[in-house]
């Protein structure tokens, strides 16, 4: 019998009021606390898949820079890369350059059937 009693007692002071609240806030606790994590987890993998994305970009920029590196260092992409930044040309060579001209070419429209044929019948008109 004590043994039941003792339980009972156990019992009443687990199921009070003020441990209940106690137990209650203890879980409101837990919760926020979780919550939080799983935020910050979510804010963990989206940055994550931006830098994967920012990654890979700066690999292919890596990737066009050493290939342009490589060709320079050939004396054909000198030559090339000198001609296209200074207009140079090797001993022998002829260059042409093309000045426009300063004068614009104004195009007449082009006329019809019709408007050929009035201009033609207004200047066989004797006045």
């Amino acid at each position: 019998m004590r043994e039941f009693r003792q339980k009972h007692i156990i019992r009443q002071r687990i199921y009070s009021k003020p441990v209940i609240l106690l137990m209650i806030v203890f879980l409101g606790f837990l919760i926020h606390g979780t919550w939080n994590v799983f935020k910050k987890s979510h804010q963990s993998s989206q940055k994550l898949s931006v830098a994967q994305e920012e990654l890979i970009k700066l690999e292919e920029k890596r990737d066009n820079i050493s290939g342009e590196i490589d060709r320079l260092e050939t004396n054909v992409g000198i030559e090339e890369e000198i001609r296209s930044k200074f207009d140079l040309a090797l001993e022998g060579e002829k260059s042409i350059i093309v000045v426009d001209s300063e004068e614009e070419v104004v195009i007449p429209p082009k006329k019809g059937k019709f408007e050929t044929l009035w201009e033609h019948f207004k200047e066989s008109l004797p006045f």
